[in-house]
This record gives C-alpha cells, sequence and structure tokens, in this order.
C-alpha cells in the first residue's frame, strides 16, 4: 500500500507521511441486500501494523462517505468499517423556494480519486490523516438478507 502525501497543495486538510504504523493492505468491497428494500453500500478495511500503542484509529474518508473504524474482534490488526448508500432526494424546481428544501453536501475535506481513502488517527494527543492508495478492489458481495454491512452501528 502507498501512503503520500496530499495529491495538491490546495488539499484542506494535510495528509502525515510517516504514520505510527505501516499500512499492508487496505480494500474497498461493494456490498447488496437480496431484497429490493435492503439497499446498498460498502464495506472497507485496512491492516494495520507496527501500530504503536497510542496510537487510537478514527475515521475512514471514502467517496464523500465519513465511517467510523472500529477494530475488528478477530485480527487485531484489521481495522473495518461500513456504509449504506442513502439515495438523495434532489428537488429540482423553478421555485427557489422548493429547491431549498434541499439538503446540501457534507463538506468533505479531501479530494480523494476513487481507489484512495483517508484515515484518521489521534496520536500523542494529536489528530492526524493519512491518505492510503490503491485499494484492493474486492468482489461484490450478494446478501440475501436486508443488508450486508460489516459494521453492526448502521
Amino acid at each position: 500500500m502507498a501512503c503520500a502525501g496530499g495529491k495538491n497543495s490546495d488539499q484542506v486538510v494535510p495528509f502525515e507521511e510517516t504514520p505510527p504504523f505501516k499500512v499492508t493492505l487496505a480494500f474497498y468491497q461493494p456490498w447488496v441486500a437480496g431484497v429490493k428494500s435492503g439497499g446498498k453500500g460498502m464495506n472497507l478495511g485496512v491492516i494495520l501494523e507496527e501500530m504503536t500503542e497510542d496510537v487510537e484509529i478514527g475515521d475512514f474518508f471514502f467517496r464523500e462517505q465519513v465511517v467510523r473504524a472500529r477494530r475488528d474482534p478477530n485480527n487485531p490488526d484489521l481495522f473495518i468499517a461500513s456504509y449504506k448508500e442513502e439515495p438523495r432526494d434532489v428537488v429540482m424546481d423553478a421555485d427557489p423556494l422548493k429547491e431549498a428544501q434541499n439538503i446540501p453536501p457534507i463538506n468533505f475535506p479531501f479530494d480523494l480519486d476513487e481507489d484512495e481513502m483517508a484515515l484518521s488517527y489521534s496520536y500523542q494527543g494529536e489528530t492526524y490523516f493519512v491518505l492510503i492508495k490503491d485499494l484492493e478492489k474486492r468482489p461484490l458481495l450478494a446478501y440475501p438478507g436486508q443488508g450486508g454491512q460489516i459494521d453492526d452501528e448502521h
């Protein structure tokens, strides 16, 4: 996995180039539910090795989504998250008051490519961000039930 600084100097949040851990694997995996109302979403994961004890992993930033990372109970080096893609209803109308009802998109702090993710972490009381490039795309998971999230928080 490649970790690097920001792609351009206009980046709102700078990336840390020497994090106190080593990224050995990072992936994303789309999923779909077996029923129409179950929706679709994305599973995210990253394996971090050589991490010092005073590092606390925070959030994944991927494709305009921000999701809390959590340690996998079966693999202490693996951090995972999942999100469900929520359809956005957008009102398009000649009446600006009707269009004003639209919810503005979140202010996403990074300009990332499709196969890049940012990861936040705390170290010695400070928050940092690392850019993870060239994520492995895993095959689509099709679940027979309501949803396929690996993260039980959603």
